[in-house]
């Protein structure tokens, strides 16, 4: 524990994107609050200070003061339908809704937050809940600098701003904190950072492990990726250290220790298509028809169709994806049109007709046309 009984900020976790920024935060949220139920009673953590985590984004995702922060809690009382503008729609704990659907001057204890120019709180607004009170969760900067929380989420950009603010240097076990620095340090997404963000990072990075190791002792550093190609050459130039994969690569292909090969079960057949004769814009427009009608042919039943009717598609850039995107709202759905016309041209069934017997098979409608028409009428029927 050392320096203020463990006291501090312990970890700080950076992404690279500002909306999984706020996913995970609420995410270890959760893991706060189970934390702080274990705090009283536990004999290792009882003299330790209490468990707190920080949200450290931009000014659009976060209020940098406390009179911003007032101004937005005055704003979400008076909206008609208000949403909270500080990342926690519901109680990481109980799950209780932070605010109400709709505006309310009856029961101002309906708003899960308490504001003024000079403090801010979050709490939950069930009476039941033990985080009723007050919720371990700080939001804003000049709430975090005072009192570093004990894990800390924050977008890459934010740490731009540490040299023009003086009393960030708290949340680094510097500014007269008695704490000690952070001793882990996440990255997630570490692919994101390449090119010249990578290059931007790289140089904020010495400056962060130079004022946290000013003591020298540096943090270890866990990173995640998707892709491990030329994982050490990234990583030597962003922290100019070497890497250690984790988990290794195992003996063989078949068995990797966290991970075994079962020859006894069906395996997973990978289909690769070459279109030799169509543009790429054509061929995905046909791979997108047959691959959202193929679940019919596999199954009639409907819940096994809903396990089939996404279709996943991945791409290099977003200039790929918005072509996609475009495609499959245009043409794919004037493909589809033709079929639920034939659903509704069907001939009915024909009195002592056999059970199942409907139009000519020629103009029977695929089972994706069967599909797009009954979803249409059930919306129909609500």
């Amino acid at each position: 524990m050392r320096g203020a009984a463990g006291g501090g900020t312990a970890v700080i976790t950076r992404y690279t994107l500002r909306m999984l920024t706020a996913q995970q935060f609420q995410r270890a949220a959760t893991l706060i609050c189970a934390l702080q139920q274990l705090h009283p009673d536990h004999p290792r953590l009882r003299a330790t200070p209490e468990f707190s985590i920080g949200l450290w984004g931009g000014g659009e995702s976060t209020p940098n003061d406390y009179a911003t922060a007032k101004d937005q809690a005055d704003a979400l009382r008076s909206a008609s339908t208000p949403k909270s503008p500080f990342q926690v729609a519901v109680c990481p704990w109980c799950g209780t809704p932070m605010v109400p659907s709709k505006r309310t001057t009856i029961d101002p204890g309906a708003y899960g937050v308490r504001a003024s120019k000079h403090h801010f709180e979050l709490h939950c607004t069930h009476d039941d809940c033990p985080f009723h009170e007050l919720l371990p969760i700080l939001v804003v900067d000049d709430q975090i600098y005072a009192a570093p929380p004990s894990i800390l989420i924050a977008t890459v950009d934010k740490f731009a701003r540490v040299a023009w603010v003086a009393n960030s240097g708290s949340l680094f076990g510097r500014d007269g904190q008695p704490c000690d620095p952070p001793s882990l340090i996440i990255q997630d997404e570490l692919h994101l950072l390449s090119g010249p963000l990578g290059t931007t990072v790289a140089v904020y990075e010495s400056a962060l492990l130079g004022l946290i190791g000013w003591d020298g002792i540096r943090p270890k550093v866990i990173s995640s990726t998707a892709t491990i190609r030329s994982a050490p050459e990234q990583v030597r130039r962003l922290y100019g250290a070497d890497v250690a994969l984790f988990p290794p690569s195992g003996l063989s292909a078949d068995n990797s220790h966290f991970a075994a090969t079962d020859h006894s079960l069906p395996g997973r057949m990978y289909v690769g298509l070459m279109p030799q004769a169509h543009t790429q814009s054509y061929s995905t427009v046909l791979a997108c028809l047959a691959l959202l009608n193929a679940p019919v042919a596999v199954d009639e039943n409907r819940k096994m169709l809903d396990a089939y009717w996404t279709l996943v598609a991945y791409h290099n850039s977003l200039r790929e994806l918005g072509r996609t995107v475009t495609l499959v709202r245009d043409d794919v759905d004037t493909a589809l049109r033709p079929l639920e016309r034939a659903l509704l041209l069907a001939e009915p069934v024909a009195a002592g007709s056999p059970a199942g017997c409907c139009a000519p098979r020629g103009n029977r409608p695929t089972g994706l046309a069967r599909r797009l028409a009954a979803t249409r009428a059930a919306a129909g029927r609500r």
